[in-house]
């Protein structure tokens, strides 16, 4: 596969370099975290307890966009 330099080419279609870092850091938030964290905008921030199964419910859980 060539490189391309505006990134890379998967199934047709160009990925940006920002669009390879948000897969990969969701990657790594699928592993550190589950349930509703895995894409709350406060996650990284977040001071309540995470149960091992996850979190499925959460007063402060902010969609990540």
């Amino acid at each position: 596969m060539v490189q391309h330099p505006f990134g890379s080419r998967e199934h047709g279609k160009d990925e940006s370099l920002a669009d390879q870092t948000r897969r990969e850091r969701r990657k790594e938030d699928e592993k550190e975290f589950k349930g509703l964290c895995v894409n709350c905008a406060n996650r990284h921030t977040c001071l309540f307890p995470k149960c091992e199964g996850g979190v499925w419910h959460c007063e402060e859980y902010v969609e990540e966009h």
